[in-house]
């Protein structure tokens, strides 16, 4: 009796079979990329968004405790901090400068730094922040009791990517009362101000909305 082998069945893939699982297998890896490409987009956005904002309020916080402690709210001709040819009052939307004192005896030296101001008691700082180029920059000096400079800052940045336009006012004041001050004011009044806020719109990342940020600081400045 024969013994009757049976032929394996060595047929494979077809070409076009392969083609389609090939094309399959693509689609399906492309669509894949896309999903975690716009995931990765969207913590990326999430998370400069996140960090624009912390900083932003760090620096409104810091401008804040600042103006909270000034004596003295003044028109600056700083060129590092502030735009250049600023007139005033309408500068003071941009660009404000004030003297903030240290600890002072009732027996301080004393010293006037602009005709017609309040003499101030050393040891005190002058300092003035001012918008500039899509920055917040800072301006700042330091006496001590003998009403000498020791440390000087100029043009410091404090905040990058201010998108604020000319009709988004930096520094907005405010009188005794609330009310808004504005170009019909004098400069004495912006000097004798209550309270100011701040907005700032920071640009954190191309083609995305601006992050909007305000603080308010009551001021204790001669009146």
């Amino acid at each position: 009796m024969k013994r009757v082998l049976r032929r394996r069945n060595e047929c494979g893939m077809s070409l076009i079979e392969l083609l389609v699982v090939l094309a399959m297998t693509s689609i399906v890896s492309a669509l894949v990329y896309a999903v975690l490409i716009h995931s990765t987009q969207v913590v990326a956005r999430a998370d400069n968004s996140t960090r624009a904002e912390n900083t932003g309020r760090l620096a409104l916080r810091t401008i804040s405790q600042d103006l909270r402690a000034a004596v003295q709210i003044r028109t600056s001709s700083s060129t590092t901090a502030c735009a250049t040819g600023l007139t005033y009052p309408a500068g003071f939307a941009s660009c404000v400068g004030f003297l903030v004192p240290h600890a002072v005896t009732a027996s301080a030296t004393t010293t006037t730094i602009a005709a017609g101001a309040t003499p101030i008691g050393c040891p005190y700082s002058n300092i003035t922040y001012g918008l500039k180029a899509g920055v917040i920059r800072e301006d700042r000096t330091d006496y001590n009791a003998s009403c000498v400079a020791t440390s000087t800052t100029t043009g410091k940045t404090v905040l990058g990517g201010v998108d604020n336009t000319s009709a988004q006012a930096l520094f907005t004041f405010y009188d005794a009362f609330g009310n808004q001050l504005g170009a019909s004011n004098a400069v004495a009044d912006f000097q004798k101000a209550g309270s100011v806020s701040m907005q700032v719109y920071l640009n954190y990342q191309k083609n995305a909305p601006d992050i909007s940020l305000m603080a308010t600081a009551a001021l204790r400045n001669d009146r």
